[in-house]
């Protein structure tokens, strides 16, 4: 008759049973570790863009203001006030005067021949306008 072998059925005790589920706990640990990291960081990431929004919002009510501060000061009567507060005498330019050069909508663009290049270049029509001279 065989002889049973006894190093088939050895009883190592509770490690080799317990190996591959120790494994899978570590596996399991790590992963909720993870998750929860992982938690951490989005709500911190949303704390951060809502100080951002909070700052943006302030940063565009500021601008609208500085935008209404700027239009106010660059009105005609606001201007003038400004000039005859700083003792700063200065008028319109005389409509009789070359000063004023007015550019027509039609016919912006025309052509000039340049003479050193021997080709022909788009130039500005300076329109000069019978109320300003």
């Amino acid at each position: 008759m065989r002889r049973r072998n006894r190093k088939k059925y050895r009883n190592d005790g509770f490690m080799s049973r317990a190996t591959p589920y120790a494994g899978l706990v570590v596996l399991i640990s790590v992963l909720g570790l993870g998750n929860v990291w992982m938690k951490c960081r989005c709500q911190a990431l949303g704390r951060d863009i809502q100080t951002f929004e909070r700052e943006q919002a302030v940063l565009e009510k500021r601008r609208q203001n500085e935008e209404y501060r700027w239009n106010q000061t660059k009105s005609l009567r606001n201007l003038q006030a400004a000039l005859k507060k700083h003792g700063i005498i200065m008028g319109w330019p005389d409509p009789n005067s070359s000063q004023i050069i007015r550019m027509s909508r039609a016919g912006i663009y025309g052509e000039r021949w340049d003479a050193l290049t021997g080709e022909s270049r788009q130039v500005a029509h300076l329109e000069r306008i019978w109320a300003n001279e």
